[in-house]
C-alpha cells in the first residue's frame, strides 16, 4: 500500500522537484506531495494519512504543524545549515533534521535513516525472479578492472536494475564521485550479521553515480581481514532478497580469501586485462592455476577481455569518457547490455 509523504517548504519549486525525485524511484511505497502553504498542508491531512512529513525547520519550530492541525506520522525538520548545524538542531528538539541543500539522493537517504522503523521500500513479490551476479577479477590488476566495472555497471542499468560492489582497497570512488560517505559495505555486513540488513536501511546505504547505484566499500582496508568471501556471498543473497536488483556486477580483489567463494555464484566473470605482456602473463598464471587444480566450475565462467588503452586527457567528464569511447565499445561487444 501506498504512503504519503508531505514535503513542505516555502520555496515551491524545491519542493516540487524533490517530490518528482521521489516519486519517479520505483522502489518506494511513496507518493510525494509538495506544499508551500501550511494551511494547505493541514486540510490535505484531513482527507488523507500523511505517513512522513518532511518541512522547513522553522514551521516546525514554531509549531505550525500542531496549530494548523497536520496530522503526520512522522516529522522531520529541514534545516539550511550543514549536516552539523542539523545534529545542533536536533539537541534541543523533539524532531529528526536533516540537511535542506544537498542533493536528492543524499537527502533521501537521510530520510530513510530517520524512518529505518517505517516500511518504506517496495520488495520483490517473487523472489524466485531472474537475477544475475557478475563477476569482474583481474590478477593483473591495475586501471582498467574498475573502469570495466563501472561501464559495464551504468551501461546495464539503463535497461536492468543494477548494483555496483567494489572489493578494492582503495577504489578511488570518492575522490571519482566527491561524496562523503556515512555508510559503507563494514556497515551492511555488520547489519547482515545482526539479522538487521532489511530493504529500508539498504536502501539508505544506496549511493548513485551517473546512473550507477552502489553501497561505498570498505572505508578501512584492515577491516577487510574480519570479512570472509562467505559474509560477501550471504550479503549479496540478502541484497537480492531484500531489494529489486536484478543485476549485481562485482569487482574482486583477493582470490583465495574473498574472490573464490564469490565466483561460485557468479553466472559469469570477466577478466579484463590489457595487452601487455606482464599482465597476460599473470592472466595465464591464473587460469593455469584453475586448470591444475580442478576448478573447472570456475574456469568455464571465466571470460577473458582485452582492455583498451587508458588515454583518458580529463577534457569531458570521466565516465562520458568511458561509455561513449572504446571501453564503452568493448563492454557494447559482449552483447550484455
Amino acid at each position: 500500500m501506498e504512503k504519503i509523504m508531505a514535503v513542505l517548504t516555502g520555496e515551491r519549486q524545491y519542493a516540487e522537484r524533490f517530490c518528482e525525485y521521489v516519486n519517479r524511484k520505483n522502489n518506494l511505497i511513496l507518493t510525494a506531495v509538495p506544499f508551500s502553504d501550511p494551511y494547505e498542508c493541514a486540510a490535505f491531512s484531513e482527507k488523507h494519512r500523511i505517513e512522513v512529513l518532511l518541512a522547513d525547520g522553522e514551521i516546525i519550530s514554531g509549531g505550525m504543524d500542531v496549530k494548523n492541525g497536520i496530522n503526520a506520522g512522522r516529522i522531520i525538520g529541514l534545516t539550511e545549515g550543514s549536516p552539523f548545524g542539523a545534529a545542533l538542531a536536533e539537541e534541543n528538539a523533539r524532531y529528526r533534521y536533516v540537511s535542506k541543500y544537498q542533493s536528492a539522493d543524499g537527502l533521501m537517504r537521510e530520510v530513510m535513516d530517520s524512518c529505518r522503523d517505517m516500511e518504506m521500500v517496495r520488495v520483490s513479490e517473487h523472489l524466485g525472479r531472474p537475477v544475475r551476479i557478475i563477476g569482474v577479477y583481474s590478477p593483473a590488476g591495475g586501471w582498467g578492472k574498475s573502469a570495466f566495472s563501472m561501464t559495464l555497471c551504468s551501461m546495464l542499468s539503463r535497461s536492468r536494475k543494477t548494483l555496483y560492489l567494489t572489493l578494492e582497497e582503495f577504489s578511488g570512488l570518492e575522490g571519482l564521485t566527491g561524496e562523503n560517505y556515512s555508510s559503507c559495505l563494514s556497515d551492511a555486513i555488520y547489519h547482515m550479521k545482526q539479522g538487521s540488513l532489511n530493504a529500508q536501511r539498504i536502501c539508505s546505504m544506496t549511493y548513485s553515480y551517473c546512473g550507477i547505484e552502489y553501497i561505498p566499500p570498505i572505508r578501512y582496508a584492515e577491516d577487510r581481514n574480519a570479512v570472509s568471501g562467505e559474509d560477501y556471498v550471504r550479503l549479496i543473497n540478502t541484497i537480492l532478497k531484500n531489494s529489486l536488483y536484478e543485476v549485481i556486477v562485482v569487482e574482486m580483489g583477493r582470490f583465495a580469501d574473498e574472490a573464490a567463494d564469490i565466483m561460485e555464484i557468479c553466472g559469469k566473470v570477466y577478466i579484463p586485462a590489457s595487452e601487455r605482456y606482464a599482465e597476460n602473463i599473470k592472466v595465464n598464471d591464473f587460469l593455469n592455476y584453475l586448470n591444475s587444480a580442478e576448478r573447472n566450475d570456475l574456469a568455464d565462467k571465466m571470460i577473458r577481455v582485452t582492455l583498451p588503452p587508458a588515454d583518458y586527457s580529463g577534457s569531458v567528464p570521466y565516465m562520458e569518457a568511458l561509455i561513449y569511447g572504446e571501453m564503452g565499445d568493448l563492454v557494447r561487444e559482449l552483447r550484455e547490455v
